[in-house]
Parts: structure tokens; C-alpha cells; sequence
């Protein structure tokens, strides 16, 4: 145990007390503004707000190819140098990618595959916006497997202040309608992805040499994580889309708050895994078996203190919606503890899925989670014909599960890891 006692010492747990900080007040900060523009923005204003940040989602995924990623894998593994060409040549990627979708939204146009919600000009904004989106997502890698989660807080804070402030001048003060809110946020990221070039820039972390090895290795890595995205964004949304259509709009809106109440855990295990990343690719490039077996230690540990948290929100969601939201949201109390459970899993699911990046067998990933995408359809179909609005998220959290426990016996083919207890006391 004195080597689990050390790494609760170090810089692992009062880097995940920031990133959970600054997840926190990130999330609490749009919540807050929420009030404000129901009173502003009509279903319709928000009906085109929701379109543009879909697009805005796959796009970003598209233009960025999962760079940032990459980066946070191979930052180990080269020197300094080495590391400025990499950044260079993974600027160069997300600049290919964003003429690419350019050209293609040309093409959409063209033969009037765009949606009715956005003016087609729209969409090459869209696009920019995507491309310094993943700038800003590259320096943030950058700063976590560097261990500085206060330059990671400060910008993501700051990013989310700015676009709260000038969506509220734009929708409120201006009274621009859904036009405020999305220039808000382009605004926003324009701002924020060229502070996150300049910085790159700025500190000498860009070297221009082209790497055609690099811009491969990237591409291998980075593509069949698109699907992978795409799949995980269906699975945490999709359930929504059949309660609107098999029960009801009512419902819709209980069964989103018990989400944000059940999304908890999924904020304190998307913190964890912001500052576990960094140190676990330290250990496994160590490539030592008391490292590993370090690691599974922790791992456990973590297994524990997830799965009580979950069962502790559990408990308390019915005074917690009782005393803030009062009766008329009491039915979400049904729905937590399987939203927290579905959270709990996917908390799980990061512990091991960073072996299967470690590894670079990211194609692996695409398999399991469009697999996991049909089935949580399906599941979802079924579940509420039968159970009704709980029946989402029995799916949902059936649905994690299926995706940690495939992923985790993957990693293992992958990355082999002492998880056997007995080979853990040996």
C-alpha cells in the first residue's frame, strides 16, 4: 500500500482537485445563464442554437481528427524537437481537414443537402469555428500531459466566461435572438483558438518540417476515432429522441434534469481521467511490472470510491431534487441511481480505455462503440415500449456496461496488465 499512499501525496490527486474545479464552475456557469435565455429565446431560437452546436460537435471531430490526442500519446515518447515537428505537423492536418470540409459543404450545397434551421453561409463559420475549436483543444492536451491543470482552468473558465458574457450582451442587451447566442460562441472560440496558436508559437512549441511519418502515425490513430465519437454522441443522446416520440415532451424535460443530477459522477470521473491520462502514460512508459502493478492498485481503488459515490448520489437524489426543484420533478428520482450507475460504468471505461490509445490500436474502439451505439438503439426501443421513461435509462446504463467491460477485456489484448488479484500480491 506504500506505493498507493505516495501517489495520493503527489501531483496526481491535487491535479484532478483542480481539473474538478474547473470542471465544476465550467459547468455551473452555463447552467446558471440558462434562466436568462429561456426568457430571451423562443423553442424555435433554441431549436436553431441546438442545430448549430450538433454541427459545431461533428465538425470539430471531423477538422480535428482526435490531434490532440495524439499529442497527449506521443508526448512521452520524443524529445523536445521532436515534439515541435509533431505540433507542426498536426497543425498541418486540422488545416487539410478544414479545406476538405470546406470543399464538401460546397458539394452539400450544391445538390441542397444542408439543413433548413442554418443559412448555408453558416456552415462554412461552423467550420472555422470547428478548426479553432481544435487548436484550443491541442494546447489544453498540451498543458495536461505537461501537468499544469491551472493554465488548463484558467483558459477553459476564461473560454466559458467570455462566451456567456457576450452571448448574454449579444441575446439580451441586442436582442439578436438564437443569431447572439451562436455569435457568442464563434466569437468565443475565435478568440480562444488563436490565444492557443499564438501561445504555440509564442513558446517555441511549433517547429515547421514536414513528417510524413507523423502525419501517418497521426492519421492512423486519430480516424477510427471518428467513428467512435460520433458513436459515443448517439449513445449519450439518442435516449431523449425516443421518450420525445414513445412517451412524451413532459418527460423529456424530468428525465434531462435527473441526467444533469446523475452527470455527477460523470463530472468527477471526466476530471479524474483528465489528470489520471498524463500520469498513467508516464508509468507505462516506464515499462517496469511495479509500475503496472501500481497502477492496477489504483485502478481497484478507484473501482471502489466510484461505485460508493454512485450509490451515495443514489441516496440523497430525492432530497437533493425535493429541496431545489421541488414536486413536480420528484419522478426524476427514479432515474438517477440508473444514470448514475451509466456514468459509474463509463467512469470505469476511461480507467482502461487509455491502454487501447497507449497502444495506438484506436480502430479497436470504432468496433466496440458502433456495436454499443445499435445496441443501446435498440435497447432504448425496447426499454421504454416495455418500462416506460425509465427505460432509458436502464439502457443507458446497460449500454455502459457492455462498453467497459468489452473495452476493458480489449485493453488487456492489447496492453497486458497484472489485473488478476493474484498476480497483483505475487
Amino acid at each position: 500500500m506504500k506505493e498507493i499512499t505516495q501517489t495520493f501525496k503527489n501531483k496526481l490527486f491535487s491535479n484532478y482537485a483542480i481539473y474538478l474545479g474547473a470542471n465544476l464552475i465550467g459547468s455551473a456557469i452555463p447552467f446558471l445563464f440558462l434562466p436568462i435565455l429561456t426568457r430571451y429565446l423562443s423553442p424555435t431560437d433554441y431549436g436553431i442554437v441546438a442545430t448549430f452546436q450538433i454541427l459545431l460537435f461533428i465538425f470539430t471531430i471531423l477538422v480535428g481528427l482526435n490531434i490532440h490526442g495524439v499529442l497527449s500519446r506521443t508526448y512521452f515518447d520524443l524529445d523536445s524537437q521532436k515534439l515541435k515537428q509533431l505540433n507542426f505537423n498536426l497543425i498541418l492536418i486540422s488545416l487539410a481537414s478544414f479545406l476538405i470540409i470546406v470543399a464538401s459543404i460546397e458539394v452539400l450545397i450544391k445538390f441542397n443537402f444542408t439543413p433548413p434551421e442554418l443559412p448555408n453561409q453558416w456552415l462554412f463559420i461552423i467550420a472555422l469555428t470547428a478548426l479553432l475549436e481544435v487548436w484550443s483543444n491541442l494546447i489544453l492536451a498540451l498543458w495536461r500531459v505537461q501537468e499544469k491543470p491551472l493554465q488548463f482552468g484558467k483558459f477553459q473558465i476564461s473560454k466559458i466566461i467570455i462566451n456567456v458574457l457576450l452571448s448574454f450582451l449579444l441575446v439580451v442587451v441586442w436582442t439578436l435572438n438564437w443569431r447572439g447566442r451562436v455569435v457568442g460562441i464563434i466569437i468565443a472560440d475565435i478568440i480562444f483558438g488563436s490565444t492557443a496558436l499564438l501561445i504555440l508559437l509564442r513558446e517555441d512549441l511549433v517547429k515547421p518540417r514536414l513528417n510524413l511519418s507523423y502525419i501517418k502515425d497521426a492519421l492512423f490513430f486519430g480516424v477510427p476515432l471518428i467513428p467512435h465519437a460520433l458513436s459515443g454522441w448517439i449513445t449519450t443522446y439518442v435516449d431523449r429522441f425516443f421518450i420525445a416520440n414513445m412517451v412524451g415532451m413532459a418527460d423529456v424535460g424530468i428525465y434531462s434534469v435527473a441526467y444533469q443530477i446523475g452527470s455527477i459522477i460523470g463530472i468527477l470521473a471526466s476530471s479524474f481521467n483528465q489528470a489520471w491520462t498524463p500520469f498513467l502514460f508516464k508509468k507505462l512508459s516506464q515499462g517496469n511490472q511495479d509500475s503496472k502493478t501500481t497502477i492496477v492498485k489504483l485502478t481497484y481503488c478507484y473501482f471502489v470510491v466510484i461505485i460508493f459515490l454512485t450509490a451515495l448520489l443514489s441516496l440523497t437524489a430525492p432530497f437533493i431534487i425535493s429541496f431545489f426543484l421541488g414536486d413536480e420533478f420528484e419522478q426524476a428520482t427514479r432515474y438517477v441511481p440508473w444514470i448514475a450507475a451509466g456514468y459509474s460504468a463509463t467512469g470505469m471505461y476511461y480507467m482502461v480505455v487509455n491502454y487501447i490509445f497507449y497502444a495506438k490500436k484506436t480502430y479497436y474502439l470504432a468496433v466496440i462503440t458502433l456495436s454499443a451505439a445499435l445496441i443501446n438503439i435498440l435497447l432504448n426501443f425496447i426499454f421504454i415500449s416495455r418500462n416506460g421513461t425509465i427505460g432509458a435509462a436502464q439502457a443507458t446504463t446497460i449500454t455502459s456496461l457492455i462498453i467497459f467491460v468489452s473495452t476493458w477485456f480489449l485493453s488487456n489484448r492489447v496492453c497486458q496488465m497484472p489485473w488478476k488479484l493474484q498476480s497483483i500480491e505475487g
